[in-house]
């Protein structure tokens, strides 16, 4: 055989397409909010409206707290638990969301971050709560045997 007739083969690289992520968060848009509420609260001359408004959590921020709970149960660390115990967790995530939303500052410009910690931690903390329970009882199971 001739050297001109070998032919070599042809290899085709597919290029890997990047799926758009959903994204149902922005940093800045969230930053926005509490930087207006951060606004309203050094106001000495607020009206009666403003009074009411400024210790209300508006929808928007209440919907992002339970969408950040919401999808941070889609990890493995938390995706075996029954729907029960992730309603319970979620509404104790968001609980504490609420309470530290009062007291967050403004100067930290990652509100995803500070709240997707705070719900990691609720979600622990219910874990734990579980296990105790569940070890307890246990342990008055094994006493009345």
């Amino acid at each position: 055989m001739s050297e001109e007739n070998i032919v070599e083969p042809v290899v085709v690289v597919e290029k890997k397409v990047k799926k758009k992520k959903k994204v149902y968060f922005n940093n800045e848009d969230m930053l926005n909010l509490f930087i207006e509420r951060n606004r309203l609260r050094l106001v000495e001359n607020r009206t009666r409206e403003e009074e009411r408004n400024l210790f209300k959590v508006t929808e928007k921020i209440g919907v992002l707290y339970f969408k950040i709970s919401e999808n941070l149960l889609h990890r493995p660390n938390f995706c075996n638990y029954d729907l029960l115990t992730k309603a319970e967790m979620i509404s104790d995530a968001v609980y504490n969301c609420l309470r530290a939303g009062e007291n967050y500052d403004v100067k930290f410009t990652n509100p995803f971050a500070y709240f997707t910690q705070i719900s990691w931690n609720a979600f622990i903390a219910d874990i734990k709560a579980m296990k105790k329970r569940s070890q307890m009882l246990k342990s008055i199971d094994h006493v009345e045997n």
